[in-house]
């Protein structure tokens, strides 16, 4: 749905075309990028233990059954 209404508003004002969507939040992407580097659910001692996502501005606690499995 937000794609059509985003296609709709670039064919009216005349955009380019080529221009994508990604579907992934802003939030979701900033929190990969701060957990793959420095796997902190690497120091905790159980599934159900919470870390903090390192370098968010706020504190934001999730435990490793939250995550998307790694490789």
């Amino acid at each position: 749905m937000a794609k059509t209404m985003m296609m709709n508003s670039f064919f009216k004002i005349a955009a380019p075309s080529n221009i994508g969507f990604h579907g992934t939040s802003y939030f979701a992407l900033c929190a990969t990028d701060s957990v793959m580097p420095y796997k902190p659910f690497m120091n905790i001692s159980s599934d159900s233990d919470a870390f903090v996502i390192p370098n968010l501005p706020h504190q934001i606690k999730l435990t490793r059954t939250q995550l998307a499995p790694f490789d």
